[in-house]
């Protein structure tokens, strides 16, 4: 195993600090540690306890497909409503526990009005921020239409972008 100080030597790109390159680490192993799991059970929990969802996205499988061999990877992407029930399910059931960190530039940054020194950690509570009122309508409900292309007036005023409260 090696020690941070170890792994000086690897950096010789020097893009990454030893702080970024752990935390990077942390989110690698988070992110692999059962995520899939995670999401499926959380979208079939979600679906079985919402029928009119589990209706509707049967119905436009079966509609798109009349044998099982019909089915890929890229064939899939067309059911809108299933891409809508992925991302109410990740909304709803998050895989991961916490948050994605990230740590602030040396010279400090403004986050949210506020500075920031630098070289901190810092980040948002992603189960908090997809079921806070003040990002979603009817926050605690298994809602897909939420997603779809042509939102009902009821979600519109849905801050989508909470969902990802890191750029990348």
């Amino acid at each position: 195993m090696y020690r941070i100080s170890n792994i000086e030597p690897f950096l010789s790109n020097g893009k990454l600090s030893s702080a970024e390159l752990l935390e990077s680490c942390r989110v690698m192993l988070v992110g692999g540690a059962e995520t899939m799991a995670t999401v499926v059970s959380g979208m079939l929990y979600h679906l079985l306890s919402n029928p009119s969802a589990l209706s509707t996205l049967k119905s436009e499988i079966r509609l798109e497909f009349k044998i099982t061999d019909e089915i890929n990877a890229n064939a899939v992407q067309k059911i809108t409503f299933l891409s809508a029930v992925i991302k109410e399910s990740l909304r709803m059931s998050p895989p991961l526990p916490g948050n994605l960190r990230r740590i602030t530039p040396p010279e400090g940054c403004v986050i949210g009005g506020q500075f920031v020194p630098g070289d901190i950690s810092v980040g948002v509570h992603i189960y908090a921020s997809n079921l806070s009122d003040q990002n979603f309508n009817r926050p605690t409900e298994f809602r897909p239409e939420r997603w779809l292309s042509k939102v009902t007036e009821e979600f519109q005023t849905d801050d989508r972008q909470a969902m990802q409260p890191v750029s990348l």
